[in-house]
């Protein structure tokens, strides 16, 4: 019996660890925008619990995949939280096709937030620069940025 509770149990962990890691926290996406077809480059990076994945997308389609195995001590829960209330400051952006950069906090990362957040956004084309400011929203920034440093700043 004790057995089949120590298996069970381990199992339920098992789950609930990789179901944590299921969907990424963060994801961090750069494009350079409207640039001939062998200039065109997209990045995206997606921070897990316990992995970092930045995908690089080239021309028509050609992929470089890198995972890195990473270790988060502490848990982001209430930046999430802090970050999502944090001021948001917009600017209307009227570049279109110009490189740009975004940063999505998950909802699926913490159940304090009701929808995915975004931190940080180019715009542009008729969506406006968007930024949140303060504390919890630059430390999450920073955070994918250690793995992914170049970000678009509008004009």
């Amino acid at each position: 019996m004790i057995k089949v509770l120590a298996t069970a149990t381990l199992l339920i962990s098992s789950f609930n660890a990789s179901a944590s890691n299921a969907s990424p926290m963060i994801t961090k996406l750069n494009s350079t925008g409207y640039v001939p077809i062998e200039h065109m480059q997209q990045t995206k990076c997606e921070l897990y619990q316990n992995r970092v994945v930045i995908t690089n997308t080239f021309a028509s389609g050609y992929k470089l995949v890198e995972t890195k195995r990473i270790r988060l001590k502490g848990s982001l829960i209430s930046l999430f939280r802090d970050a999502a209330n944090e001021r948001e400051v917009r600017k209307e952006n009227l570049l279109c096709d110009a490189p740009s950069t975004s940063v999505i906090l998950h909802q699926t990362a913490a159940d304090e937030i009701s929808n995915d957040v975004n931190i940080f956004s180019t715009g542009g084309c008729g969506e406006d620069f968007v930024r949140r400011v303060g504390p919890a929203s630059t430390t999450l920034k920073n955070i994918i940025a250690t793995y992914c440093p170049k970000t678009h700043q509008p004009q």
